[in-house]
């Protein structure tokens, strides 16, 4: 019951502050909402300042609605499913090289300026913190985050070719993120982390791992989709895909986000041509959707009350967002320099790729998850700091740069 309860009480605010975003705001839905719920909280952590609302009821709030396992358990596996079905794969092949340079070599550097210069910054400020931990908070913050870039580049409107670009890196960086999470998260943790023998074992059980079982399992649901015509049929199959797909990934040690992207990618791939599921589908697929995506960014409003407001966190959180623009930009020549697409990148689209990367619910997911320790507030908030600017200013700024420098 208390599941439903608190199911009830998101799907409801979420309404409502949907309503009063189409009402007033007039902003893209997922911008508007998180706007709203982002001033919401603040009051209320204003209240909770001077006593007019229990500190204690807040968390145990927060602690009920539990972001981290709500978003990685139940909503991450849906959200991405229906981002790989709208991908254009016949773009993604073309675009194959520059997608998998980014995705890989990418992330990589931007975790290691990101992570060094804030260890360096740290130091500055009197407050030294292990490499190993600097390093982890850089690849929490490095991979772009599908869910925020699907959600906010079909609101605004971004050329469809480029946003295949932009959307289909950043369902496949996490996996590297996931890897590079593991690795380092022992180190930190006060454990010994995997030799170089270890780190290669982890890249194939869960990114390799990963889309060999969503393959099989894409093409597996492909051939059940194709033998009928029953559109109900065929909705509760991409259905248990994404759930059950996710599950099994799990059960299995693999990466359930890889799995299930290449899942839906291998069944839009080859997507019926005619009947009613060729209409049908994608406009379920796209309301259910638009609908987690909508819940998604009301919850990262309210986990602003989880941040701290001491003084040394929202600094570092301030000065990590140009940082993360900064390693973007320089993953993204790295990755253009070393990939075989060189020749289509204009400086305009080299400049929406850097201003597209945007952060969301996997940064702030993974950095609830890093290890207790007395650095771990100064890390969520200052990931929450870059995830507000990413969504908030990135993200209703991207729409007319794209038009502007993208055509």
């Amino acid at each position: 019951m208390a599941i439903l309860r608190i199911a009830a009480v998101l799907i409801t605010l979420t309404a409502v502050l949907s309503y009063l975003n189409s009402r007033y705001l007039r902003l893209p839905p997922t911008i508007g909402m998180m706007l709203i719920s982002l001033a919401a909280c603040l009051a209320m952590i204003v209240s909770v300042h001077f006593g007019v609302v229990s500190r204690v009821l807040v968390h145990a709030l927060l602690d009920r609605i539990n972001f981290k396992q709500t978003f990685t358990q139940g909503m991450l596996s849906f959200l991405l499913f229906a981002g790989a079905m709208h991908t254009d794969v016949g773009e993604l092949r073309i675009n194959g090289p520059l997608i998998g340079v980014l995705a890989t070599f990418g992330v990589v550097i931007s975790a290691l300026f990101i992570g060094t210069t804030v260890y360096w910054i740290l130091a500055v400020f009197g407050a030294p913190c292990p490499y190993a931990a600097c390093l982890l908070f850089g690849v929490v913050i490095s991979p772009t985050d599908p869910v925020a870039v699907l959600g906010i580049l079909k609101d605004v409107g971004v050329p469809k070719k480029l946003r295949t670009v932009v959307s289909a890196e950043s369902l496949f960086n996490d996996g590297v993120g996931i890897v590079a999470f593991f690795v380092l998260y022992p180190l930190v943790a006060g454990g010994d982390g995997p030799g170089p023998a270890g780190v290669f074992k982890l890249f194939l059980i869960h990114v390799a791992g990963g889309a060999a079982l969503g393959a099989a399992l894409g093409w597996v649901a492909s051939l059940m989709i194709d033998s009928i015509d029953d559109v109900l049929t065929q909705s509760l199959i991409t259905i248990a895909l994404a759930s059950g797909g996710y599950a099994l990934a799990a059960a299995l040690g693999t990466s359930g986000p890889i799995a299930i992207v290449v899942a839906g990618l291998f069944v839009s791939g080859r997507w019926p041509e005619a009947g009613e599921a060729h209409h049908v589908l994608p406009v379920f697929w796209d309301l259910l959707d638009s609908v987690l995506n909508a819940v998604l960014f009301v919850m990262i409003g309210i986990e602003v009350a989880a941040v701290s407001l001491r003084l040394l966190p929202l600094v570092v959180g301030a000065l990590t967002v140009p940082l993360a623009l900064a390693a973007r930009w320089a993953s993204v020549e790295a990755s253009a320099a070393f990939s075989l697409s060189r020749h289509r990148l204009r400086d305009g689209v080299r400049d929406i790729l850097v201003w597209g990367g945007l952060r969301g619910g996997v940064a702030v997911a993974l950095a609830l998850s890093l290890p207790e320790s007395p650095q771990k507030d100064l890390w969520v908030t200052a990931t929450y700091v870059v995830v507000a600017f990413s969504i908030l200013v990135q993200g209703t700024t991207i729409g007319p740069l794209a038009r502007r420098r993208a055509l």
